[in-house]
């Protein structure tokens, strides 16, 4: 619940003032806000965020959804790495106008959002530093919330409220015996071919179908590349991800033991290649939303994970959905 003028302006003296940095995987990119120029009431220390399930920025940063820290645009200093910044121009349907996207042109980490019209920044969540972060106080949503239906796959759990632009695959769960085999005779399951790409539309792959398995990975490489809290990786078989287009797209390390494909014109990530074995994996967070249903959900993903637990950020919640909770990597 925001809190009116007159209320901030009441509480704002007790606010002590906190200092918020943030920075890239590589960590040329640096950069810091005080508290209490984050919006709606950063002035009486009271840290918000906000999440936004729009396509383009699901795909901005390769996740299931986007996590923001508003903050005046005038607030924001920059320590280290101001040449290395990149922008681009895209869209977002909360602000309902082309925004402009910031990442680090070294490690290609998403730092930020700039509306067009305006004066705040939405700086990622994913690459701000643990401390001295305070307590998120609220999580102000950018879409309109639809209670699920009772169809929705929960195993018997109480309706919750999902967002309506959220990817099928947020919180989905391997179906029951039941619920496969509705899938099965309804007419929205394609079980086709499965698409996905950049956000400029340079870099596409293809799927010969949806994967077996979702992993939902919350270790620091993938938060502070993405800028979000998490992302979910699909393990496929070798040879099954053909690229149909690959103009800028560039494989780089990322870790000591896997690198990822990249669009290096848009900065989104796509992949990981493992060293060991070769395994390339996609992330779900790319994926065209019209290519699937949940419906071939249902029929496809046997089994869906929550991986390197142990790492996810103090702000963000496991969901309670029953599902495997592994503390490093599987």
């Amino acid at each position: 619940v925001r809190l009116s003028e007159e209320e901030i302006d009441k509480e704002c003296e007790t606010s002590t003032e906190t200092v918020l940095a943030g920075s890239c995987k590589c960590g040329q990119c640096r950069f810091r806000f005080p508290l209490s120029k984050v919006e709606p009431h950063g002035r009486i220390g009271q840290l918000d965020m906000s999440h936004c399930y729009c396509p383009a920025c699901r795909r901005a940063h390769s996740a299931a959804f986007a996590t923001y820290v508003t903050v005046l645009t005038s607030a924001i200093e920059r320590v280290k790495g101001e040449d290395l910044v990149v922008a681009r121009s895209d869209w977002c349907d909360h602000q309902a106008n082309h925004v402009m996207r910031i990442f680090c042109g070294k490690c290609f980490s998403s730092l930020a959002t700039f509306p067009k019209v305006g004066q705040t920044v939405c700086v990622t969540a994913g690459c701000l530093e643990v401390d001295p972060l305070p307590e998120v106080k609220s999580f102000i949503s950018w879409c309109k919330h639809v209670a699920a239906t009772e169809d929705s796959n929960t195993h018997g759990a109480a309706p919750t409220v999902c967002p309506e632009k959220a990817p099928i695959y947020l919180g989905f769960v391997p179906a029951t015996k039941k619920q496969r085999q509705k899938a099965k005779q309804s007419s929205l399951a394609k079980q086709g071919p499965v698409t996905g790409g950049c956000s400029c539309g340079r870099c596409k792959f293809q799927l010969p179908r949806f994967p077996e398995e979702m992993q939902h990975c919350y270790c620091s490489s993938c938060r502070k590349l993405s800028g979000a809290a998490w992302q979910t990786w699909m393990p496929i078989e070798e040879g099954q991800l053909k690229w149909t287009f690959k103009d800028g797209l560039k494989l780089v390390r990322t870790t000591s033991h896997a690198r990822r494909h990249v669009c290096t014109n848009c900065g989104v990530f796509m992949t990981i290649v493992y060293d060991e074995d070769g395994a390339v994996w996609p992330l779900a967070g790319v994926l065209d939303d019209a290519c699937y249903t949940k419906e071939d959900l249902c029929l496809q993903v046997s089994d869906v994970s929550h991986i390197c637990v142990k790492y996810k950020q103090p702000w963000w919640t496991l969901p309670n959905d029953g599902l495997q909770r592994i503390k490093g990597a599987s």
